[in-house]
């Protein structure tokens, strides 16, 4: 709700932010240093951090040399913040396990909620392909 302030300003009583981005980060110099085995580990490893840093979760995933991500990151984060925390944190975790995953600096990412929809729909077709094989 917009009101005047004393001055004759407006001031909005209360905000709403839905910021939901799709983010793809890769591994440094695109090496495969995520395999099969460890991904549903350190997916489920980035999702926690999320989780901890209060970033929404909607769904997290890639390949072995990149993570997609579909995150709702709230107004009080700023994203390059958020990245920086996901990919320090999921680093220093494969290194904790042997992976010794290193991200590529930068990242990559899309607003579009309807596009991104449809891509993850997408990307879960060719993965449910590829494991039937």
């Amino acid at each position: 709700m917009c009101k005047m302030a004393g001055g004759g300003g407006l001031y909005v009583s209360h905000s709403y932010v839905q910021n939901i981005v799709h983010l793809v980060f890769s591994t440094k110099e695109r090496r495969k240093l995520i395999p099969a085995e460890f991904q549903s580990a350190l997916w489920a490893y980035v999702a926690g951090v999320c989780k901890k840093n209060e970033i929404f979760v909607h769904a997290v995933g890639g390949m072995d040399d990149h993570v997609h991500s579909l995150v709702q990151i709230p107004a009080t984060l700023a994203l390059a913040r958020a990245v920086l925390t996901i990919k320090s944190n999921s680093s220093r975790w494969t290194h904790e396990r042997g992976q010794k995953v290193e991200w590529q600096e930068g990242y990559g990412r899309s607003a579009s909620v309807r596009r991104i929809c449809r891509w993850w729909s997408g990307i879960y077709e060719i993965r449910r392909r590829i494991i039937e094989r």
